[in-house]
């Protein structure tokens, strides 16, 4: 207060200093005010330090008197501005908001969380607010890191594993969760994976073959 005082009174302008009252004070000083004989800063404004409010904050922290401390979360390990706090460059993978904060919310992923999930994980589980991977597995059906990827032609269940029955009328066309025969099932084949004899035949051969990954071949004969 003494200082603002001697301010008041020595200069009928505000933002200068000096003998005669000539030179402008630091840029960076808290509305411009400074000591009226050499120029230092009572405060600095947001950002700044040192007597003539001439260095930035150092790396980390940022605000009023340099006491606040970014939240580590900026893209690339980069440094939060130092006057606002935010992220100039964006937030981390996993992280949202000006200043990166806030984790993403749920079924988002990425840099921003501008991603969204493939909602394919297994057991509903949400995926990894980082990379969006599915870090416990796929649910029946999808396969690949983001589970986002249906089972290729012919295969479904858990881990695309399981073949479709070759009684489907298409065979390679069966969904890809269940193994359900989209199209239907062959003559004498009935059931939602055409699995079961129909009325007036007979289950003729089940045979299990295990270098075909499982796949059990079941036939139906029309009785004579």
């Amino acid at each position: 207060m003494f200082g603002l005082l001697v301010f008041a009174l020595g200069c009928k302008k505000t933002g200068v200093y000096g003998s005669s009252c000539n030179i402008t004070c630091p840029r960076n000083c808290k509305d411009q005010i400074c000591n009226i004989a050499h120029g230092a800063c009572f405060e600095c404004l947001p950002g700044w330090m040192g007597t003539l409010c001439e260095n930035r904050c150092s790396l980390g922290s940022y605000g009023d008197r340099c006491k606040s401390k970014c939240d580590g979360h900026c893209l690339e390990n980069s440094p939060c501005n130092h006057i606002s706090g935010r992220c100039d460059r964006g937030c981390a993978a996993g992280w949202m908001g000006k200043q990166c904060n806030l984790q993403c919310r749920n079924g988002t992923y990425g840099p921003g969380c501008v991603h969204n999930c493939s909602g394919h994980c297994l057991d509903d589980v949400i995926c990894n607010r980082e990379n969006g991977h599915c870090d416990k597995g796929c649910s029946p059906g999808y396969t690949e890191d983001h589970c986002d990827q249906p089972c290729r032609p012919g295969f479904f269940g858990n881990h695309c594993n399981e073949r479709c029955n070759s009684q489907c009328l298409a065979i390679k066309h069966c969904r890809n969760t269940d193994g359900t025969c989209i199209d239907g099932c062959r003559d004498g084949y009935i059931g939602e994976r055409c699995d079961k004899c129909k009325k007036f035949t007979y289950l003729y051969f089940m045979k299990f073959v295990p270098s075909d990954l499982h796949f059990k071949a079941i036939y139906c004969v029309v009785y004579i």
